[in-house]
């Protein structure tokens, strides 16, 4: 009677503890820096802001909605067709915002410290600069403002450490962001680091 008693007993400890091991978080909100640089554009660093959220279906896959926002400022040389050795700068502001959605594979349950993750995202950006001088006499100038809009696919991923059973910290988040619009198309590298709440 007393060993059955202690196999029940037992059985019933193994079954609560898998059980809590299979408990997971049903989804995260991300807060954090980004920045940006372009394979074409390389000493051309930009800066912004990223935030994600995601609903975890399973605790190894979830469904994921990405913005993001980053910006710099860059200069340039007006031309002068009379007058060829007048040197005039011009500077210009650059934005560029995705907002895109996808799947994050990471490995969501809740006792899990260190949580590599990888995701995959396709979505819409809007790339628009804005010349911020004016336009000298007689000389050709770059477009006030140059607007496109298009297609981006994001692939990338990170590392999110546990803090306590609410808050990650993301260590670290590198994507290759593909960029297609109506007027040119290219490679930016993505970069970040943040917060992560998680319910």
């Amino acid at each position: 009677m007393k060993k059955s008693l202690l196999i029940i007993a037992f059985i019933c400890f193994l079954s609560i503890v898998t059980i809590a091991q299979d408990e997971y978080n049903k989804g995260e909100i991300y807060a954090g820096y980004s920045g940006a640089t372009s394979f074409f554009e390389e000493d051309l660093v930009e800066h912004g802001f990223n935030a994600s959220g995601v609903y975890n279906f399973h605790k190894y896959v979830g469904a994921k909605v990405d913005v993001s926002g980053t910006y710099t400022e860059f200069t340039g040389l007006y031309y002068f067709p009379n007058s060829p050795n007048t040197r005039t700068q011009w500077k210009a502001r650059h934005n560029l915002y995705n907002v895109s959605g996808g799947v994050q594979f990471k490995d969501n349950r809740t006792d899990t410290r260190f949580k590599p993750f990888g995701h995959v995202l396709v979505g819409y950006v809007n790339h628009f600069d804005t010349v911020k001088t004016g336009c000298p006499t007689g000389a050709v100038c770059p477009p006030i403002n140059y607007d496109s809009t298009g297609m981006s696919l994001t692939v990338g991923g990170g590392l999110d450490i546990k803090v306590n059973k609410r808050i990650d910290i993301r260590a670290g988040q590198f994507d290759i962001n593909a960029i297609f619009t109506d007027r040119s198309r290219w490679v930016n590298t993505r970069f970040g680091a943040g917060i992560v709440f998680k319910f």
